[in-house]
């Protein structure tokens, strides 16, 4: 099986995709809340926080830090300072 670009871990979205509240299709739009890990060797793993918006659709608010620290903390919490995940912010164009 090959390892998909990156992996969204938010469950109150998949929660409105299972009650039939989102649909998407092949060019549908996510607007996302990541966070990478870099790791000193290998590939790095992506992980999406929050699905924000589904087009141009809001969806849900983006996490506080606190809350992203705290997501981070479950499945990072082995990392050492170098290898602390990168948050991307959204940018415009």
């Amino acid at each position: 099986m090959t390892p998909g670009i990156f992996e969204i871990i938010d469950e109150e979205f998949w929660q409105k995709f299972k009650n039939h509240q989102i649909e998407f299709g092949d060019n549908t739009v996510l607007k996302l809340q990541f966070a990478t890990r870099k790791p000193k060797r290998g590939r790095p793993t992506h992980k999406a926080l929050r699905v924000l918006a589904v087009d141009d659709k809001e969806i849900a608010a983006p996490l506080s830090d606190d809350a992203v620290s705290a997501i981070i903390g479950t499945f990072s919490a082995a990392q050492t300072e170098e290898e602390v995940l990168d948050l991307f912010r959204e940018t415009n164009p």
